[in-house]
């Protein structure tokens, strides 16, 4: 059986959770990682993903070196939407599945971006997928599903708990974890905070699969601050700015109702 050759983009607390699943599938062989993080470029991949053994292969900052003709998916999972990585990608020829959030649902706000990637991709005869829990699952994929086994669908009611503790510090600074209510809620005006998004894109997917129209959309981002101390395998990068604030560790969660 032909092998599927996978690179990897993004070596975060998402891909390598997703690098170590693939090496327990059968039929997948990881050909290339790519990460600007200057601890893990040049190191093997198994090494940094904590194994005992090497992969042969090198984690390198230079997409070039680790996608070629023989890459037939990407695995693409970096912090932020960048334009000239998906026509890099693309225009290699490789089927592509992102955590990107809004490529789960780009014409949820920007038509012009959906029919960008759309045009390109089928240009070059591949294909674009944006999916994860969420987007991509728990609050529409899920929620398609179980309306199609309905007679008539009257009202939807979904929530979802995030547990951010898996992932790295890029998340955790975009979520607000670990600062202050008056920090919070100033990043969230600057616009440095964003909490989870993606809301639009689950709500614009479940409507065009049920036939409903959407009227407006609102979100609100209000803080939860912890009553004590919670930490994670993340929780030292920021254990300089506790002291440095002068009060006790905490732990700010987030919570985002649309």
């Amino acid at each position: 059986m032909q092998k599927i050759k996978v690179a990897l983009w993004g070596i975060g607390a998402m891909g390598m959770g997703m690098a170590r699943i693939l090496l327990q599938r059968r039929g997948i062989e990881i050909v290339g990682a790519i990460d600007k993080m200057e601890s893990r470029v040049g190191q093997d991949l198994g090494r940094v993903l904590g194994l005992e053994n090497e992969l042969g292969v090198k984690v390198t900052a230079n997409p070039e070196e680790a996608i070629d003709a023989e890459v037939d998916l990407i695995l693409h999972a970096p912090s932020y939407l960048n334009k000239e990585e998906f026509q890099f990608m693309l225009e290699k020829k490789a089927n592509i599945i992102s955590t990107i959030a809004e490529i789960s649902y780009p014409r949820a706000k920007d038509p012009e971006l959906f029919s960008w990637l759309d045009n390109l991709a089928r240009d070059n005869g591949v294909t674009v997928l944006g999916t994860g829990i969420n987007p991509g699952f728990v609050l529409d994929f899920l929620i398609i599903a179980l309306t199609g086994a309905c007679a008539s669908v009257k009202r939807i009611e979904a929530s979802r708990v995030n547990d951010l503790s898996p992932f790295g510090r890029t998340v955790m600074e975009d979520q607000g974890v670990g600062i202050s209510v008056e920090e919070f809620r100033a990043g969230v005006e600057e616009g440095t905070i964003m909490g989870h998004y993606a809301f639009p894109e689950s709500l614009y997917m479940i409507a065009d699969r049920t036939g409903l129209t959407i009227d407006s959309i609102q979100e609100e981002i209000e803080p939860i601050v912890a009553e004590n101390l919670r930490e994670t395998p993340m929780s030292g990068w920021n254990q300089a700015w506790w002291r440095a604030a002068g009060i006790l560790p905490g732990d700010l969660k987030m919570e985002k109702k649309s």
